[in-house]
């Protein structure tokens, strides 16, 4: 049990200590084995074909830097210790967002159904969670208003705080994380709701939205789902709050080995699905072209050759 007295740190103290539990409680949620027992059931699988407009070099390129983005993870946490890599953790949030974004985009390139802009792609991500085209393990999603928050393929029991998780109790790990979906559903509501700049009749700002304004600000930022959780904190190690990321209590090493493990597994399930489109041999194929000597995309090939 992790468990400490929020009203004895700093904010940027308490911001990491809360990262470090909603980075663990995916990593214990995103169990490997299954994710593959999942994805050889999954009959979306099956239904999987490529539009016209599929071009095997974008598909290639797009894997092929997921791959390699996804490696400097691994780059990272075993050449650098110590002060050099609690300094360098904040890159690693965009690391493992852009390998993410890389190996969705190969597999929607694949479909020839490609989006250009990172909003769009995470709505997908989301739609596709909420259509039942991924496996359950990935597919928790927060929809709603900003004080009505539901959840989905998740529950939250209400244990603990922010920074309280027992990583044996699966409800604590739920609750952990619907702590973390609400938060990050919550600031792209705000964030959506400056975009939209809702006045009154005399020009001022809006102090309260009508029903019809926060159900328009909710369906414009669409259900939020795991992708967002890594694009929030992408943001946030990059502007938002770098002070938390150099933090004494941000556990780097911690913090790497949970982004590895997620990247590993959402890249995994884009994998199998470009190899349901293109084929096994033609993935295999791009793979062998690029050497990366990295364990865990030869291990994730080995799985996806027995699924096919």
């Amino acid at each position: 049990m992790i468990d400490l007295k929020a009203s004895s740190l700093e904010e940027p103290d308490f911001a990491a200590l809360t990262t470090n539990r909603q980075f663990l409680a995916l990593r214990v949620k995103l169990d490997q084995k299954s994710l593959l027992d999942e994805l050889k059931n999954l009959s979306h699988l099956n239904r999987l074909r490529s539009k016209r407009g599929s071009h095997k070099q974008e598909v290639r390129k797009w894997m092929v830097n997921g791959w390699s983005t996804e490696k400097m993870i691994k780059v990272n946490k075993e050449n650098l210790d110590g002060d050099a890599l609690l300094q360098a953790v904040h890159w690693v949030f965009p690391q493992a967002y852009y390998s993410i974004y890389a190996c969705l985009q190969a597999y929607l390139k694949a479909k020839g159904a490609p989006h250009e802009t990172h909003a769009s792609v995470r709505k997908e991500f989301a739609k596709f969670a909420e259509q039942g085209k991924y496996p359950d393990l990935i597919s928790f999603l927060a929809k709603g208003e900003r004080y009505s928050i539901v959840f989905e393929n998740i529950k939250d029991y209400g244990k603990g705080s922010s920074i309280s998780l027992d990583i044996d109790d699966e409800e604590s790990v739920e609750s952990m994380i619907c702590s973390f979906l609400r938060a990050t559903r919550k600031y792209f509501l705000d964030e959506m709701r400056e975009k939209r700049n809702f006045t009154t009749k005399s020009g001022n700002k809006k102090e309260r939205l009508s029903e019809e304004e926060r159900k328009d600000v909710s369906s414009s930022v669409g259900p939020t789902s795991l992708i967002d959780l890594i694009y929030r904190k992408r943001i946030k190690s990059n502007y938002d709050e770098i002070d938390t990321f150099h933090s004494d209590d941000i556990d780097a090493m911690g913090i790497h080995k949970s982004l590895r493990k997620i990247t590993s597994c959402l890249n995994f399930v884009h994998e199998v699905y470009v190899a349901s489109i293109m084929g096994y041999n033609w993935l295999h194929g791009v793979y062998t072209s690029h050497p990366l000597e990295y364990g865990r995309l030869d291990k994730r090939m080995d799985f996806i050759e027995d699924i096919f």
